[in-house]
């Protein structure tokens, strides 16, 4: 591995600091937007909510960029940092996932604003339980020939290279799995979409859509398409 100068390290550095700072500021837009706006508080709007949350956390991992490394690896900030980059990145994959698993629901089994906010407090259990049980144990994993579970891994503190196993199977591995999933929603939801859209089509441009005397006979639609879901 090519090893990094310092004007090398400052500048990536400089760089991460500048898109932690352009991060913040869209999670503020989203406090902003949910505290100002009735139209932002809905079931959906409330999970971009809840995930901006735990992008503060994120942000805190990133902001603190090399100091961690160059603290040491056993310093409290470096264990800080890669903790807080094993568990909220990961997070921020769960709750893409739970929205689009609230989309799916609304499409498939027709859930109300009032199913979807009984959902929300399940999400926060799951994921954070999910993120935070291998996140925190981890603090507490070291060898004497690998050293601690979370060292440097040049720009930040992370699951070193050293246990890049845990690295694939608790951090990867999760997010590709649920990067799989989520496309996988989206993809039913579009095709569910397009059937409804066709449905609707054949409806319209039916030949038996008027009557013999002119008159437009009365058409039952078996087919909802879901509405604007309401706080």
């Amino acid at each position: 591995m090519v090893s990094l100068s310092p004007h090398q390290l400052w500048v990536l550095a400089a760089v991460e600091r500048t898109a932690t700072a352009l991060s913040i500021l869209g999670i503020a837009t989203v406090f902003i937007a949910f505290g100002f706006s009735r139209d932002f508080r809905n079931p959906l709007h409330r999970i971009i909510l809840m995930n901006a949350f735990f992008n503060v956390f994120d942000v805190v991992a990133t902001m603190i960029s090399l100091s961690g490394p160059e603290a040491g690896n056993g310093s409290g900030l470096c264990q800080l940092q890669g903790f807080l980059i094993q568990m909220f990145p990961l997070a921020d994959v769960l709750w893409t996932t739970a929205m689009a698993i609230n989309v799916f629901l609304i499409v498939f089994y027709r859930y109300e604003a009032a199913d979807l906010r009984k959902l929300e407090i399940k999400y926060v259990g799951i994921i954070t339980t999910l993120t935070f049980i291998p996140a925190f144990t981890f603090l507490f994993i070291k060898s004497p020939e690998k050293g601690p579970m979370y060292a440097s891994v040049t720009l930040w503190c992370s699951v070193s290279p050293h246990y890049v196993l845990y690295r694939i199977i608790f951090f990867y591995g999760p997010v590709w799995l649920f990067f799989l999933i989520t496309n996988i929603l989206y993809v039913l939801v579009g095709i569910q979409i397009l059937k409804q859209k066709r449905f609707l089509k054949s409806v319209t441009n039916s030949d038996d859509i008027l009557d013999t005397n002119g008159h437009s006979p009365t058409v039952s639609l078996t087919h909802k398409v879901p509405t604007t879901i309401k706080p």
